[in-house]
């Protein structure tokens, strides 16, 4: 199959081999069976971009994965002791997730998580994995605000720790339950790698 690139006088359409339709914003338009594409790469790319400003706000590297190993989509570390309470230079690594039709019921979020990604991210290991969840509005056009003064970025991340949760019988899906008040913000941030650096460990659904 090749590209078939279509122009008139507002936009060019790209028809990608693999069967994506391209507009000339280069936004997926939908796919092969005119399935939408924006679940599966638009609110990625926007959950990483938040997450990157959350850290590079509070001072921290972010680094992201060009392959999801282990359940891990991202890396955030210091290249600098936080405090000199701290032990080593601090590394913690997330699993993402992007959603626009959860929301909190009594200041919990359900959210049914991947087996794959249940298991892994209960184990112990090395460095810290944590579950990041962005919550972002349903229709594109809210996402972003923006003008040579501001630029807003509608809704937030909360995050949670799954390690030391048990073993479970499910081969689908798990529902884990996190709480509104662990909002992911470069304040949390900070306090979950000093724990970190510390050597500290986070405990099962840790609040900061």
């Amino acid at each position: 199959m090749t590209s078939a690139i279509v122009m008139n006088s507002s936009a060019i359409s790209v028809n990608h081999p693999m069967g994506y339709i391209l507009d000339g914003t280069c936004r997926v338009v939908h796919g092969w069976n005119g399935a939408s594409m924006i679940d599966s790469i638009q609110k990625m790319e926007f959950s990483y971009a938040y997450i990157h400003a959350v850290a590079s706000h509070a001072g921290f590297l972010c680094e992201r994965r060009s392959i999801d190993i282990n359940s891990v989509d991202l890396t955030i570390r210091a290249d600098h002791l936080i405090s000199p309470l701290s032990r080593i230079l601090a590394v913690m690594d997330f699993q993402v997730k992007a959603t626009s039709s959860h929301s909190f019921k009594n200041g919990v979020l359900s959210l049914p998580l991947p087996i794959k990604n249940y298991s892994q991210l209960r184990c112990e290991t090395s460095a810290p994995i944590l579950l990041i969840v962005f919550i972002m509005p349903d229709r594109l056009e809210d996402w972003l605000d923006h003008n040579e003064q501001r630029l807003i970025t509608r809704r937030c991340a909360y995050w949670y720790n799954l390690n030391g949760l048990p073993r479970v019988a499910n081969t689908d899906n798990v529902t884990v339950h996190i709480k509104q008040k662990n909002l992911f913000s470069p304040s949390s941030l900070t306090e979950l790698m000093l724990r970190a650096s510390k050597n500290d460990g986070m405990g099962v659904g840790h609040e900061v």
